[in-house]
């Protein structure tokens, strides 16, 4: 039997944030499974046992924050809600017990997160 060899957690998101692919959708959605993003967000619309809002129809969405006004879920909410989670919560979505969304500032190379984003575009609703 092979021995399988894992390495520390800082050492692997060394790793991930080296990588670099042409952003595709594709590669956002193996991202959304590799970096845990499926562990508080949903694809289909589900919230059961979900922390974070769904990405299905998020894409192009009002979204009410938290502390009143709306955002839209465009491109440029969608970035800064990676790199800086608590810039702009959604309602609903207050982190619970000081435990939130982690930022992605510094984890994530540029075509990580524009993969991320293609991702979550791809899941809007017609």
């Amino acid at each position: 039997m092979g021995k399988s060899r894992s390495i520390s957690r800082p050492r692997a998101w060394r790793w991930l944030r080296r990588r670099t692919e042409k952003p595709t959708a594709e590669a956002g959605r193996k991202l959304y499974e590799a970096i845990g993003c499926m562990a508080c967000h949903s694809t289909d619309g589900t919230m059961e046992g979900k922390t974070g809002p769904s990405w299905k129809g998020l894409f192009g969405s009002e979204r009410a924050l938290v502390g009143g006004g709306k955002a839209k879920a465009d491109r440029k909410y969608l970035r800064e809600s990676i790199l800086d989670p608590s810039a702009k919560v959604a309602a609903g979505f207050e982190p619970k017990e000081g435990i939130g969304m982690p930022p992605y500032a510094g984890v994530l190379n540029d075509a990580q997160i524009e993969s991320l984003i293609l991702y979550i575009e791809s899941l809007r609703q017609p």
